[in-house]
């Protein structure tokens, strides 16, 4: 009996302790086992080995690259094993310590012999780099920049690990990493007054850095020859390595430099969010993202690419292969050369003292509505803009960074009056001969001044007695005919038609196909200034003559003279290509009455083409007839700030036509400061193709 109690007792016990091994296994596999299969497939996979993403090209209209990657060798070094011998601090350290040790005779010697070597071997490799064509003191300047910022990432390790408690410390301890180097130095200075004893445990192997084993770039080699020579100089040398990695190249340099922008460190919370889902796009150390508001940042899903990836198992036996996806390349309607030769022009020409450096023109092919070239000055090198990123943010005179043909503001000044004479005539407000009278004598106060009571004075009535109708003041520019209309016109008719022509909205240009085939990422626009057009009856005066709060960016005004030329048809303007067939877009047509048509448009040929018209003179030096080119425009000028403006368009025989619009910060007269760059752009253009094809 008592047997049998004791087996019962062992029965039940076994049973009991079988238990828990089985509600183990059914606690795993009923709620931890995909963390633990994963953990045991990622034992499995061993080890894997990713490579790099390949860039996608951008490229023009006419296949021309303008970014694409090539390979880039560089010299690096590393603090620990050379550069930090030609840091004082090091140096100090060094001593400091052997003066501790019990012979410190024998140790200060091997100190110096050591730091003496060290030396050497920079001066060593300086020397190298200065046959690669740098400077000693640029190399020289590289590597204190370095030394200085490893050894401040020292003093922050050395007062972290010692300086827990300090007031400091622990106002920040929950962002450690962002308290301010100078609030750092001079607690760690408070705490330990000794300044022998702070180089010591700065210097302190217990608070080495990671940075201080990585390599960083000293000098790129530039062509095959320094590449040999550096491989087979330094091939011993310990810290010394000579690497490939991607560049980016721009081999038109400045040319469109705000419309393509550039590459740089992805850095920024919103890099890693792009390709935050796609382990094989997300951005590694190092590796570079569009920057700039360029094309190279809306269109970096489309550029990126993927790495590929290979897996090992635990034996190193290849189990998976993922190919890389190179980044898919994109084609732009601009014609880089047209671009590059434009902004040469702008940049070269000889202005007036009163303009200032800032220029934009916009230049588009009626036809095909594409965006030929979209020019800004001052420009910039692309391929040094992420290393003097400050320098050129902070020039406040020239803003080299701002895109002036597409995201600057200016008041349009008279190249709106076109618009306010169609708005006028389609509402009947006012007939095409009826005239309003411009005499000699100054407008009432709260009136604009008419240009010619200006600089002549007198009035348009003196040029065409009793015939200031809507076509002779859009030849004349008159201000007292144009202010007059607008006062009379509905506010909401006015506002109508500035916005149907483009003005005070962002007007989309049309994005890459590939764009419209991958909906995985968001899609992304270049930064456009939306413009502003009025907003209230008493500013109509103003308006009709493009001031008041009326801005406009130059794109707008080009768009406006491409709807013009097509006789009322308007349609988005094309910034990109592809290879694929497309259909073709209908203009939207915007209900102009041809005879309304015909009185703009003798108006903007008068303009340029007869005598008084306000870009006569500057015209009439063409000989654009001979290559049967006819040029229709309309100058403007503006105030607070002052501008000057050309926009137009012009055609050949073939019915071939392109749209443009000048712009010049600080010019004073459309027809003298802005003219005649229209027409000498226009003239680059004949001259590569676009125009006079007879």
């Amino acid at each position: 009996m008592f047997y049998s109690k004791r087996v019962k007792i062992f029965v039940i016990m076994t049973g009991l302790l079988m238990l828990i091994p089985i509600f183990r296994l059914a606690q795993l596999q009923l709620f931890s086992s995909p963390s633990y299969l994963e953990e045991v497939e990622r034992l499995q996979r061993g080890s894997s080995h990713q490579t790099q993403t390949i860039r996608g090209r951008i490229l023009d209209r006419n296949g021309e690259v303008i970014a694409s990657e090539v390979p880039l060798f560089k010299l690096y070094v590393t603090y620990e094993e050379v550069t930090c011998y030609a840091d004082p601090n090091v140096q100090l350290a060094m001593r400091l310590s052997a003066r501790q040790r019990p012979d410190p005779g024998k140790a200060l010697a091997e100190v110096e012999e050591k730091i003496g070597k060290g030396l050497e071997r920079i001066a060593y490799i300086m020397s190298l780099c200065e046959e690669f064509g740098f400077s000693v003191r640029d190399i020289e300047q590289r590597i204190a920049s370095e030394n200085e910022n490893i050894w401040n990432r020292r003093i922050f390790q050395a007062w972290r690990n010692n300086c827990m408690h300090s007031p400091l410390f622990q106002e920040n301890k929950n962002n450690i990493g962002r308290t301010y180097g100078d609030l750092v130095r001079a607690d760690f200075e408070r705490a330990f007054p000794d300044p022998n004893k702070r180089v010591l445990m700065i210097a302190d192997p217990e608070y080495a850095i990671l940075e201080m084993k990585s390599f960083f770039p000293l000098a790129e080699l530039r062509n095959n020859e320094d590449l040999f020579r550096a491989q087979t100089a330094l091939l011993t040398e310990k810290g010394v390595e000579v690497t490939a990695q991607a560049s980016r190249n721009y081999p038109y340099k400045t040319a469109a430099s705000q419309l393509i922008g550039w590459v740089g460190p992805a850095t920024q919370s919103k890099d890693f969010e792009t390709f935050e889902h796609d382990r094989l796009a997300q951005y590694q150390d190092g590796e570079l993202c569009g920057r700039g508001r360029g094309i190279e940042q809306v269109c970096e899903p489309i550029l990126r690419g993927r790495r590929g990836e290979l897996v090992n198992d635990i034996d190193g036996n290849q189990v998976e292969r993922t190919p890389k996806s190179f980044g898919q390349d994109v084609y732009l309607t601009i014609d880089i050369e047209l671009q590059q030769a434009i902004e040469n022009y702008l940049i070269t020409h000889e202005h007036r003292p009163c303009c200032k450096p800032g220029k934009a023109a916009v230049v588009i092919d009626v036809q095909s509505n594409e965006i030929l070239a979209m020019v800004s000055v001052p420009v910039f090198d692309l391929n040094t803009a992420r290393y003097q990123y400050d320098e050129l943010i902070q020039d406040e005179t020239g803003k080299p960074l701002l895109n002036r043909a597409l995201s600057e503001h200016y008041p349009p000044g008279s190249v709106a009056k076109p618009i306010v004479a169609i708005a006028g005539l389609e509402s009947g407000t006012i007939t095409a001969r009826e005239s309003i009278n411009c005499p000699s004598t100054p407008p009432p106060t709260g009136w604009p001044r008419c240009w010619t009571q200006k600089q002549h004075g007198y009035g348009h009535d003196v040029l065409w007695p009793g015939q200031n109708n809507a076509r002779n003041a859009i030849k004349g520019s008159c201000n007292i005919y144009f202010s007059r209309l607008a006062e009379r016109i509905e506010l909401r008719t006015l506002q109508s038609w500035f916005l149907k022509f483009g003005y005070g909205r962002v007007v989309p240009l049309t994005r890459p196909l590939q764009f419209s085939m991958d909906k995985e990422y968001d899609l992304r626009t270049l930064r456009q200034a939306s413009g502003q057009i009025i907003t209230s009856p008493d500013q109509r005066r103003l308006a009709g003559i493009g001031q008041s709060n009326m801005r406009v960016t130059p794109l707008q005004v080009a768009i406006s003279m491409a709807t013009l030329a097509r006789r009322g048809g308007f349609l988005n303007p094309s910034l990109f290509r592809t290879s694929h067939t497309t259909a073709s877009r209908t203009p939207q047509d915007l209900a102009i009455a041809q005879p309304v048509m015909d009185v703009i448009l003798d108006g903007m040929d008068a303009v340029v083409n007869e005598l008084h018209g306000s870009a006569h003179t500057a015209f009439q030096e063409a000989d654009f007839a001979r290559y049967g080119v006819h040029v229709y425009g309309k100058t403007g000028s503006t105030e607070g700030p002052e501008n000057a403006w050309f926009a137009g368009f012009a055609r050949d025989k073939s019915g071939h036509t392109l749209a443009i619009s000048v712009v010049v910060e600080g010019g004073q007269s459309g027809g003298t400061d802005a003219a005649p760059l229209a027409r000498d752009i226009l003239d680059i253009c004949i001259q590569q193709g676009y125009l006079g094809k007879l």
